[in-house]
């Protein structure tokens, strides 16, 4: 991140804060490390807000597809399914935040690398905005 200031100066401070205040927000849900959180706040800060954003969805959606293809492959879609809305119902009547999934007591992977579908959305859009930034 000072490399971030230092090479774009304060225009990196506010898009890199406001995701790190949003990224912060789904790690204290535990739906993402902490890792990824700065990682996303990164993008956004040198891209800045409106292209970092984009970027950071492009990622997500990717993540997103990735996780549906291997849910539906494995058979564990409705099961992951019902564990989410379990999860979002628990916390309406506890108001309560818990751990979205204790990995300890699951066997088998349930998580995905998502730093890596954020570098290869952020490499996407940039393709994508290239191509019709040359047209």
């Amino acid at each position: 991140m000072a490399a971030g200031v230092w090479f774009r100066g304060t225009a990196f401070i506010l898009p890199a804060g406001t995701m790190l205040f949003f990224s912060f927000l789904l790690y204290r849900f535990r739906m993402m490390g902490a890792g990824d959180g700065k990682l996303i706040a990164v993008i956004a800060g040198y891209l800045g807000m409106d292209a970092g954003t984009e970027a950071v969805f492009t990622g997500m959606a990717v993540g997103a597809f990735y996780s549906l293809c291997r849910s539906w492959r494995d058979k564990t879609l409705k099961t992951r399914l019902n564990y989410l809305a379990a999860y979002f119902l628990r916390q309406l009547q506890t108001k309560r935040i818990e751990k979205y999934c204790d990995l300890a007591a699951e066997k088998g992977n349930h998580t995905l690398p998502l730093a890596a579908f954020m570098a290869l959305g952020t490499y996407l859009y940039l393709m994508i905005a290239g191509l019709a930034a040359i047209r």
